[in-house]
C-alpha cells in the first residue's frame, strides 16, 4: 500500500510539472554546457595554442628532435588535462535543472509544486486551500525561463588564457587554415600525402544595357 501511495504522489508531481518538461530538458542542456566548459576549458585552450603554433610554424624553427619532443609533450599534457576534466565533469540531473529554473522566480513555485500538505489532509477546507495554492504556484511556474550557460570562467582563468587561445585560433584559421597539418607532418617526419587537385571556377556576367 505504501509503494502505491508513493507512486501516486510521484505521478501527481510529474503531472504538475508536465508543462515545464521542455524547459527542464533545455535547462539540463545549459547546465551540461556549463559543466563541460568548467571541466575542459584548460585542455581546449591548450589545443588552441598548439594548433596556432603549428599553423604559424613555430615548431619549424626548432631542431627536429626538439620539435617532436615538444609535440609529444603537448599531447601528454592534453591527455592529462582531459583526464582532470573527466574527473571534474558532472552530468546535470532533473533536480538540478528544477532548482536552476526556480532560482529567478519569486516564492520558489517549482519547489512548492513538489510539496505535500503536512496536516489535515482529509479536511475539505484544507484541501481547497491547498488546491488554490497549487494552482497559483503552477501559474507562477509558467514564467520560468531557460537560463543561458554561465560557467563563470573568468574566476577560474584570471589571466584570460582561454580568450587568447580563441584569438590565436581565429588568426590561424584566417591566415593559415591548411598549414597546420603540413607542419605537424613535417615536425613528426611524416611524408605529406598527395595534395588534392585545386579547382578554379571562372564565371562571366553580361552587364545590363
Amino acid at each position: 500500500m505504501q509503494s502505491r501511495v508513493n507512486f501516486s504522489e510521484q505521478n501527481r508531481k510529474r503531472k504538475l510539472l508536465a508543462g515545464l518538461s521542455g524547459r527542464i530538458s533545455l535547462t539540463k542542456t545549459s547546465l551540461w554546457v556549463e559543466s563541460f566548459l568548467r571541466a575542459y576549458w584548460p585542455v581546449l585552450s591548450l589545443a588552441g595554442f598548439a594548433y596556432a603554433a603549428l599553423a604559424f610554424g613555430l615548431f619549424a624553427v626548432l631542431p627536429p628532435l626538439w620539435g617532436q619532443g615538444a609535440i609529444w609533450f603537448l599531447a601528454l599534457a592534453a591527455l592529462g588535462l582531459a583526464y582532470v576534466g573527466y574527473r571534474r565533469f558532472n552530468w546535470p540531473n532533473r533536480v538540478q535543472a528544477l532548482e536552476k529554473l526556480d532560482e529567478n522566480l519569486d516564492h520558489s513555485p517549482i519547489a512548492s509544486l513538489q510539496d505535500t500538505p503536512a496536516i489535515n489532509t482529509k479536511d475539505p477546507l484544507t484541501q481547497a486551500v491547498w488546491q488554490a495554492h497549487i494552482e497559483e504556484m503552477k501559474a507562477q511556474a509558467e514564467a520560468a525561463k531557460v537560463p543561458l550557460p554561465a560557467p563563470d570562467l573568468a574566476r577560474k582563468d584570471p589571466m584570460g588564457l582561454r580568450l587568447m587561445a580563441r584569438v590565436f585560433v581565429a588568426a590561424a584559421l584566417l591566415f593559415a587554415p591548411r598549414i597546420a597539418v603540413q607542419n605537424l607532418q613535417a615536425a613528426l617526419g611524416v611524408e605529406a600525402g598527395i595534395a588534392a587537385p585545386s579547382v578554379a571556377i571562372e564565371a562571366w556576367a553580361s552587364p545590363p544595357a
